[in-house]
């Protein structure tokens, strides 16, 4: 496996800070802290807890929502690393996982997130191998996952983001060999460097107009085919597709660039809903068809089709199309 120097150099030093980080705090709490049952609990500001330690033997683990009448907000970092559990329910209330906080827990399956949940620390799940049930939507107000939260977790089947999610860091979904499913949240901007390398089970993937840059290698080494990679993504790292991967793009945009002779460029035509390079009965027809649920349109035919620009290819476009053959004036509106 392929870790070129600059993601060895980025992950030590996240390591070391991590390192610095973690030292200074338990220093800091080291009067603070207590043991309660099968935990360890830090006392952080406001006189709030987070479970900083694992002791139990249980490998089905459910955290507690408070302690002696005090809350508990978050895993702190480390908490369960190497540790043998196999599922861990994450109740209400708590809003971060901590950095490494479940890394190199081999045997970890299942993973229940609260929707408090807001941030996933830098390797929080690092060679979680076995880790094949995380359901991410369920944290609805999730809002960033750290660089290489989930490398290695090579059972991961599916993944997807909730619409709350604003970044996800280099390397975070890394080597995810076997991730087929992925949808990704309609407010992330930024695919960056490694974030689905060597995802090797990932066919197709749809890009949200929100997203306007796609880092280096971020899907190199997967198996996609026919991905559109809309006008919206204004850069494009090297390697961020394999070579042999079909990428369909419109033409004039940064992908037709990239692209080069390995990818399909389209002319955009708005109204031309089957792609057939003119605006005729047959888009109607298609849209028709897409409606009565007879036929899934393709990204950018979607694009095409939606003449009034509502972000959708319906009856409304269809009619819009057919006044405009009917020669009545009809301004089709351009995304």
């Amino acid at each position: 496996m392929r870790y070129p120097k600059k993601v060895i150099s980025v992950l030590l030093a996240a390591l070391m800070m991590i390192a610095v980080a973690q030292a200074g705090t338990l220093l800091s709490y080291a009067d603070t802290s207590f043991d309660e049952g099968d935990f360890r609990f830090t006392v952080t500001a406001g006189d709030v807890l987070t479970v900083s330690k694992y002791y139990g033997d249980s490998t089905n683990v459910s955290l507690p929502e408070e302690v002696n009448g005090r809350a508990v907000t978050g895993v702190y970092s480390h908490c369960f690393e190497n540790s043998s559990v196999e599922s861990v329910t994450i109740p209400e209330g708590y809003t971060f996982i901590g950095a490494f906080a479940f890394n190199g827990c081999t045997s970890l399956t299942e993973v229940l997130l609260p929707s408090t949940l807001e941030n996933i620390g830098i390797m929080a799940f690092f060679n979680c191998a076995a880790l094949n049930n995380i359901d991410f939507e369920a944290a609805e107000n999730l809002e960033s996952v750290g660089f290489a939260a989930f490398q290695n977790c090579s059972a991961l089947e599916s993944v997807s983001l909730p619409d709350s999610v604003t970044s996800i860091g280099e390397n975070a979904f890394c080597n995810c060999t076997s991730l087929s499913e992925l949808t990704l949240s309609e407010n992330l901007d930024n695919i960056p460097e490694y974030a689905f390398y060597g995802c090797a089970a990932l066919e197709n993937v749809s890009f949200p107009a929100s997203v306007t840059e796609i880092g280096e290698s971020g899907f190199e080494n997967c198996a996609l085919s026919g991905v559109f990679v809309p006008s919206t993504v204004t850069s494009i790292g090297e390697n961020a597709f394999a070579p042999d991967n079909d990428i369909v793009c419109f033409s004039g945009s940064a992908a037709a660039e990239y692209c080069g002779e390995s990818g399909r460029v389209i002319d955009k035509i708005m109204g031309d809903a089957n792609d057939d390079g003119k605006v005729n009965i047959l888009d109607v027809t298609a849209i028709q068809r897409w409606v009565a649920e007879l036929g899934v349109p393709e990204p950018y035919q979607k694009i095409m089709a939606d003449v009034n620009g509502d972000g959708r290819a319906d009856i409304s476009d269809a009619t819009m199309i057919q006044r405009y053959l009917a020669e009545y004036e009809v301004e089709f509106v351009e995304r």
